[in-house]
């Protein structure tokens, strides 16, 4: 049995007719079209996209329904699109791994901080949280990212789910092989709700080479986050 997820297919032409169109305007952003900057592009709006998957030919023919959840889903895709390409720029792709997120030599000893992942959800309705804003701090300042494309601090869109993720730069060592212990917090504010402060403790192993590609077997999934509104006192009148 075989599953498709359809979405991928409205990104994946969505993305290249972008592609075409700011082309055939004359790229006035001088915005970088390469294969890798290409599918950069495709994940990072799939990242933000819920699947939709298919099994049968009866789900083939659902899907080429235009119903009104498909066209705001277009628009999103849009969005997001965009977005991506204007995020992407900041950080070429063309540097050498060794120049991405760090100023760090090649042969000096450095911890690679996993990806850290997580999900902020409403504690009351367990709903995912939109136009949260959260910070990652280590040792209480706020934690450089490996490069452009991952904001701190970053703000969750309603094509989230409530998901969040950071990816610290890596952190100088002494000397290889040595095991230390960052202790990392993460903080969520959002008006009409409590503010959230969650502490953890990653630790690493200092080496020489940088991770620059991203790897889901170096992340660290948290256990779900929940902001609950702010209790406001009964207003007792005389």
């Amino acid at each position: 049995m075989k599953f498709h997820n359809t979405n991928e297919d409205v990104v994946i032409n969505k993305v290249d007719e972008i592609f075409e169109s700011i082309q055939k305007q004359g790229n006035p952003q001088n915005f970088c079209f390469s294969e890798q900057h290409r599918l950069d592009t495709i994940c990072y709006v799939l990242n933000r996209v819920e699947p939709h998957y298919i099994v049968s030919s009866r789900g083939v023919a659902c899907f080429g329904l235009e119903t009104v959840e498909r066209q705001q889903l277009k628009i999103d895709i849009t969005a997001l699109v965009y977005d991506a390409i204007k995020k992407i720029a900041q950080n070429d792709r063309s540097l050498p791994d060794s120049a991405l997120g760090t100023n760090l030599a090649e042969d000096s000893p450095m911890f690679n901080i996993p990806t850290i992942l997580g999900k902020l959800l409403n504690g009351v309705n367990f709903e995912p949280m939109v136009d949260v804003e959260l910070e990652l701090c280590l040792d209480g300042k706020r934690t450089p990212m490996i490069d452009g494309r991952w904001q701190n601090p970053c703000k969750l869109a309603s094509q989230n789910s409530g998901i969040f993720s950071f990816w610290p730069s890596p952190v100088p060592a002494e000397a290889l092989g040595v095991r230390q212990v960052f202790k990392f917090a993460i903080s969520a504010e959002m008006e009409g709700f409590e503010t959230v402060h969650h502490f953890f403790d990653v630790e690493a192993v200092s080496e020489v080479q940088c991770h620059s590609a991203f790897s889901m077997d170096r992340s660290i999934n948290l256990h779900d986050l929940y902001m609950f509104p702010v209790d406001k006192e009964d207003d007792f009148r005389v």
